[in-house]
């Protein structure tokens, strides 16, 4: 699978609306690389672009190890640890906290 581009979370609203702004990006919904899973062998990208999310806000304040396991770790760990970025490739974190 290489594509410039990942977007995780493609099946969401901002995942669908990043595919529209880059047509050329290999989209994964849930079911093609759940984040709280490693991601799938052989995935190669520029850039990823985590969109993958838990929304459900009740559900994330009663339960906010799932949705932590969502919402931040796939994103401090999968792309910069795991998925090959091509020689060269600087990444930068870039977070709304």
């Amino acid at each position: 699978m290489t594509a410039p581009v990942v977007v995780t979370g493609a099946g969401g609203q901002l995942g669908r609306a990043l595919l529209e702004a880059f047509p050329d990006a290999r989209g994964l919904t849930r079911a093609e690389w759940d984040v709280t899973f490693p991601p799938p062998p052989g995935l190669d990208a520029d850039l990823v672009l985590h969109t993958a999310a838990w929304t459900d806000v009740d559900g994330a304040e009663d339960d906010p190890q799932s949705a932590a396991a969502v919402n931040v770790v796939p994103t401090r760990v999968n792309p910069p640890a795991t998925i090959s970025f091509g020689s060269g490739r600087k990444i930068k974190r870039v977070q709304d906290c």
